[in-house]
């Protein structure tokens, strides 16, 4: 339901993301905009699609994300946060 009229997000790209087109090459997206855009919207949509198609997903913010990377050099882990987060 996410209303791309007036934003300059590519609605063909988010749908050809929505449907998956990123799963058989096991890639990432990564979402950068100003507050209030819709990334969040669009990243719910989309973990909840690929759930649905058994699929594993991942949502994090890049605020979130540093901070457990800083997490685990605090600890001096020998595994590293993107080891954790890859599985």
């Amino acid at each position: 339901a996410f209303r791309f009229e007036g934003t300059p997000i590519n609605e063909g790209l988010v749908r050809s993301l929505h449907a998956g087109s990123f799963l058989p090459g096991r890639r990432n997206i990564v979402a950068v905009g100003g507050t209030g855009t819709g990334k969040t919207h669009l990243a719910a949509a989309m973990v909840l699609d690929v759930i649905q198609r058994g699929q594993r997903a991942r949502y994090t913010t890049f605020r979130d994300l540093i901070l457990r990377i800083r997490s685990t050099w605090r600890r001096d882990s020998e595994a590293t946060e993107l080891d954790v987060i890859s599985d």
